[in-house]
């Protein structure tokens, strides 16, 4: 986390409001960036939690609901395969035995 200590000596500098729309601007695009971070995270719990309560008692594959939460398998070599999640940064690596 930054921290900012402004002072009045600030606006004696050379083109402090400049400096200071453009730090107001930094601020605004952090602060987007935190909620963009937050809109994942609850995404991806919605995802897991989905994925949990679907499971429970599942017996069947079920092509679709393996598509919904699937982006790709690759298979690496002749004994792992890697799995990558939809909508999450989530990788599986999985060794074939």
């Amino acid at each position: 986390m930054k921290f900012l200590t402004l002072n009045s000596h600030s606006w004696m500098e050379e083109n402090a409001q400049q400096k200071f729309e453009t730090l107001k601007e930094q601020i605004l695009e952090t602060q987007q960036e935190e909620v963009g971070l937050e809109e994942q995270v609850a995404k991806r719990q919605q995802m897991w939690d989905s994925l949990i309560e679907c499971s429970e008692g599942y017996t069947e594959f079920d092509d679709e609901f393996i598509r919904q939460i699937i982006q790709k398998i690759t298979v690496e070599d002749a004994d792992t395969i890697r799995i990558q999640f939809r909508d999450s940064d989530v990788v599986l690596e999985q060794g074939l035995q």
